[in-house]
């Protein structure tokens, strides 16, 4: 029973991503065609619209597997797996939303952006002689995530910040709505390759890999620090060393936030262990 609702579940998943697609393409579609009346407004919030129902039901199921193992006391790897094709999902969404607050030129990168994610996740699943060492593997992924951050024209620059993204589904301007999405557009490729990489750790038992991840990024923000310190009188401090620290600030803070995160479930985990284990 249980496999049969995860499969429709699957099915609405996919009916609902491949229409978040199509309802995208038409949107791109329309915004470059020289008829001042065809902007693509509605079809891209029809995309929009069928991310946010597939982000809240694909964290309903994540936090429904989330319960259950906790609950349950079958095989943990069936349970892990779940709990894995479950986060992915979810960090399905956070991609396509991501390339909608982008634009055009991010569909590509997306594609090379799943692609590394898959060469990555093998990587990390290497066991014996081909298994890399927790620094190397950490490194290869920082790298990875900042090469998505300019390969989608991003730059650590506030004039190269993408305010297109604020006006991807509206005329109007809205503060909290451009805030998000400016806010997704510059910081969306960090955000998912952090959960992608903790997802990905804890799958295969290498947990060691984040907090040298997470230590590399402290590294280059101590540095950006030191730097717009002794260059806080340079002419172009505000062009390049200010924003440079703004930037590997707050790449630490969602780094800091995940850790947070999963520090507060996985603690109320062990509490709920604890007390399944009483009553029995």
């Amino acid at each position: 029973l249980q496999r049969g609702v995860r499969h429709q579940y699957g099915l609405l998943h996919a009916g609902m991503d491949i229409g978040a697609i199509v309802c995208l393409g038409f949107s791109w579609i329309e915004k470059r065609s020289l008829e001042t009346s065809r902007h693509g407004y509605l079809t891209s919030k029809l995309s929009l619209i069928l991310c946010t129902a597939g982000f809240v039901i694909a964290s309903a199921q994540l936090y429904m597997t989330r319960s259950s193992n906790r609950l349950t006391k079958s095989d943990k790897d069936p349970q892990d797996n779940m709990h894995m094709h479950d986060t992915n999902t979810l960090l399905l969404k956070i991609l396509l939303f991501t390339i909608s607050v982008t634009g055009p030129s991010s569909a590509s990168s997306g594609v090379l952006f799943v692609l590394q994610g898959l060469a990555l996740s093998s990587l990390t699943f290497e066991s014996g002689i081909r298994k890399l060492r927790a620094p190397v593997l950490a490194m290869i992924w920082r790298l990875s995530i900042r090469h998505a951050f300019f390969a989608t024209g991003h730059a650590c620059s506030f004039s190269h910040l993408q305010f297109s993204a604020a006006f991807v589904a509206t005329e109007t301007f809205d503060f909290a709505i451009a805030g998000s999405s400016l806010f997704l557009n510059t910081f969306g490729w960090d955000i998912l390759a952090i959960c992608l990489l903790a997802n990905i750790s804890k799958t295969s038992n290498r947990m060691d890999v984040l907090p040298w991840f997470c230590f590399y990024q402290l590294l280059e923000t101590t540095m950006a620090c030191i730097s717009v310190s002794i260059m806080k009188r340079h002419l172009m401090v505000w062009a390049i060393f200010a924003p440079r620290f703004v930037f590997s600030s707050v790449s630490l803070v969602l780094c800091n936030m995940h850790n947070l995160c999963e520090l507060a479930f996985w603690s109320g985990q062990e509490v709920g262990a604890v007390d399944v284990k009483h009553k029995d």
